[in-house]
């Protein structure tokens, strides 16, 4: 009997991962300072503030979101493609039969990895504009920068996918 090849390991996508949350955590707690006591927090579509926080509750708010979120997005996806073995995929009876399924679980956890970095860069670029919209008096968010960045994060997810979709077409004869 042969056995079958051990799973691909993907230390690339966590060591990055975890970087970039340890940056957001770092980041986000030595920023906060910059803001004024009264934090501008919410914009509307002119980029006038029409949402504010405490400085403190920003940061209370801010960190379990940028770090927080990420986290738990990944451990739940990690949990379920470790375990499950009934996901929605095209061909899924080719990449989930028995001597594929360990390697689609592999792929699949390290894909949730990625997702968890393009989440966490996104936050702490938004934590950003957060700062750069303070810095005016009075507060006043850059709507070309917010859509620069949301277009690079719509780019980054556009890839995620084009990956995800590539990795599971159809298998070859």
């Amino acid at each position: 009997m042969i056995e079958p090849e051990p799973p691909p390991r993907y230390p690339l996508s966590w060591v990055l991962f975890l970087v970039l949350l340890a940056g957001a955590l770092v980041w986000v707690s030595t920023t906060v300072a910059q803001l004024p006591a009264r934090v501008a927090t919410h914009f509307d579509a002119a980029g006038n503030p029409n949402g504010f926080m405490t400085r403190s509750d920003y940061l209370l708010f801010m960190l379990p979101f940028s770090v927080g979120l990420p986290s738990l997005v990944v451990g739940l996806m990690s949990a379920v493609f470790r375990r499950g073995s009934r996901f929605n995929l095209p061909h899924r009876d080719y990449w989930l039969a028995p001597e594929r399924l360990a390697h689609t679980r592999a792929f699949l956890v390290a894909h949730a990895v990625w997702f968890g970095s393009i989440l966490t860069a996104f936050l702490c670029f938004v934590h950003a504009l957060v700062i750069d919209a303070n810095r005016t008096q009075p507060a006043h968010l850059d709507n070309d920068q917010a859509l620069r960045g949301l277009a690079a994060v719509l780019a980054a997810l556009g890839i995620w996918m084009a990956v995800l979709v590539l990795r599971f077409r159809r298998p070859r004869a």
